[in-house]
């Protein structure tokens, strides 16, 4: 071919591939909002065509005809977020209208992923699926296979113990068929029982199982709260005999005597990456955990139930009963744990005490040393004290190590959300405000990220993590998975006194190119579906060199 014909070829096909994909009709049309695609990039002014459940133009000024064109102008449209760390399905099918999940929605989340500290084995997962199949999901529904639930089933009653050589060939053999199911990966929850009874061999036997499926391995690490980089060592170590990514989900430096250990968490996840293990972290814009009732922090002996203040307190003011209690709570009893124990004093935060005001946004321990007495009297103490239950988080840590890990690139945006079950039960405010609080206070209010970064490590970074192909990003061909907010407005309103207060400035929601929240209002409508991780074909887990602490 000559030069001037290649030139005229080459010209002709340019101006082909640029040509807007203008003859095809759309249900939806998106006009004139500010696109942030996902990739980290700032706003763009385009138009987005929507047919069926995928996005199949976008561009300025597009020329298609649509059932429904709506003006977006002065708005910014995002991908739906992706909460890698979510546990709002506990609530599906046993609260009334749960499976909406409209607080998830005004958040911009669009697909949740379930089971992060390893709660489901194949057989709860599928129960879990035939639920949301009988009454849908308002969200998409993705997940991991757990090592807790998978312990649990082969395990059975016996678990303060290493599984026999036959037991931990049927845990793989649970964890490969969780993956085959289109897991995300495989998850722990090692502070908790009965992975507590765990060795890190048996957690790398089942985290082998993800590799041949490019899944990955992600850790509510073993004992965050007086061994947490030691704990993070094995959950990277973990990733590399596995030959699988390494996420350290929730990750947090808790506790009163972890103050400024994040940036030696950094340095630990950096070294990982320059070695050639892949880890990376989630992480929810509260400096602290879950939220409980103090009494929640107890360990109470074998045939004892109570269901309010005032049954503990009885218990406390026997000496024999307390002395049980005291035993109980400080060793976590016949399964080994307890908040108590797992937390320590120094980690247990004071956030709402009932005229004792004085407490609130303090550690255990330091009304412990002002009192002169140890943890747990302090507990029982204030237990007897206060007028009302005392709300506790059960790992306070400080906002500047928080914000710390939130410039990290590879740090991504997680809820941790728990459902509301009943009136007793406490909820965190990060279940009702993870999203816009980061929009409204770490990008808008304090510049601690752009916004093109924010969205980023809501969308395309999970997506891509998780292997959700064709979600988190605006592209054409992608899942109109897709938020409108109003980036001027937009922010969390839930507080520890008042936790479920909807966030404000999200104007439209689409899941699946279906409407489920419209002009500020929850439509009602379930357009969720299960999604699955994108398999991949190699059986060879990469190599890694081997990464010394």
């Amino acid at each position: 071919m000559g030069f001037k014909t290649y030139t005229a070829f080459a010209a002709a096909a340019s101006l082909f591939m640029a040509a807007p994909a203008y003859a095809q009709d759309a249900d939806i049309l998106l006009v004139g909002g500010d696109i942030v695609d996902g990739r980290g990039k700032a706003p763009k002014r385009a138009d987005i065509a929507i047919k069926g459940d995928r996005i199949v133009a976008i561009g300025k000024n597009l020329k298609i005809d649509a059932a429904q064109t709506l003006d977006v102008s002065g708005l910014t449209v995002s991908p739906g977020a992706i909460d890698l760390h979510n546990h709002s399905e506990y609530a599906f099918g046993s609260v009334e209208g749960a499976n909406l999940s409209e607080e998830t929605l005004r958040q911009c989340v669009t697909t949740i992923v379930i089971g992060p500290d390893g709660s489901y084995d194949p057989e709860r997962l599928r129960g879990i699926f035939k639920t949301i199949g009988e009454i849908g999901s308002g969200v998409n529904v993705a997940f991991f296979v757990g090592h807790n639930g998978i312990r649990e089933k082969v395990m059975g009653d016996r678990q303060n113990r290493a599984p026999l050589k036959d037991e931990l060939a049927q845990m793989a053999a649970l964890a490969d068929e969780g993956m085959k199911m289109g897991a995300v990966g495989v998850a722990t929850g090692l502070m908790y029982s009965p992975g507590i009874f765990s060795e890190t061999d048996e957690v790398v036997a089942l985290a082998k199982m993800a590799a041949p499926y490019g899944g990955v391995y992600s850790s509510h690490v073993r004992d965050p709260h007086s061994a947490l980089l030691q704990s993070n060592w094995e959950a990277i170590e973990i990733g590399r005999q596995a030959g699988v990514p390494v996420n350290l989900t929730h990750l947090t430096t808790p506790g009163k005597h972890h103050r400024g250990l994040m940036k030696a968490v950094i340095e630990q996840v950096e070294d990982a990456n320059r070695d050639g293990i892949r880890v990376v972290a989630d992480q929810y814009p509260y400096p602290a955990v879950a939220t409980v009732k103090l009494w929640d922090v107890l360990s109470f002996p074998e045939g004892v139930s109570v269901s309010s203040l005032a049954e503990v307190r009885a218990l406390l003011r026997d000496p024999v009963e307390r002395a049980r209690l005291q035993h109980e709570t400080t060793t976590g009893g016949a399964d080994g744990f307890s908040h108590y124990k797992a937390s320590g004093p120094s980690s247990l935060y004071i956030l709402d005490c009932p005229d004792c005001e004085q407490y609130e946004m303090r550690f255990i321990s330091e009304v412990a040393a002002d009192k002169n007495i140890d943890g747990f009297e302090a507990v029982a103490e204030l237990l007897m004290e206060a007028q009302g239950d005392v709300i506790i988080s059960v790992g306070g840590f400080y906002e500047e190590d928080m914000v710390d890990l939130l410039k990290q690139p590879w740090a991504m945006v997680a809820s941790d959300a728990y459902p509301k079950f009943d009136e007793a039960s406490v909820v965190h405010p990060r279940a009702y405000g993870t999203f816009p609080r980061i929009f409204g206070k770490y990008v808008r209010e304090e510049g601690v990220l752009s916004l093109g970064d924010a969205v980023r490590k809501m969308t395309s970074a999970p997506a891509e993590f998780t292997g959700l192909k064709d979600r988190g990003r605006i592209e054409e061909g992608a899942y109109a998975d897709l938020c409108v907010f109003d980036a001027d407005t937009i922010v969390d309103r839930s507080t520890w006194a008042e936790p479920m207060l909807m966030p404000v400035g999200v104007e439209h929601v689409l899941v699946n190119g279906a409407f489920a929240i419209r002009d500020g209002e929850a439509t009602g409508d379930t357009h969720g579906v299960i999604v699955k991780r994108e398999m991949k074909t190699s059986a060879v887990p990469p190599k890694h060199k081997k990464h010394s602490k």
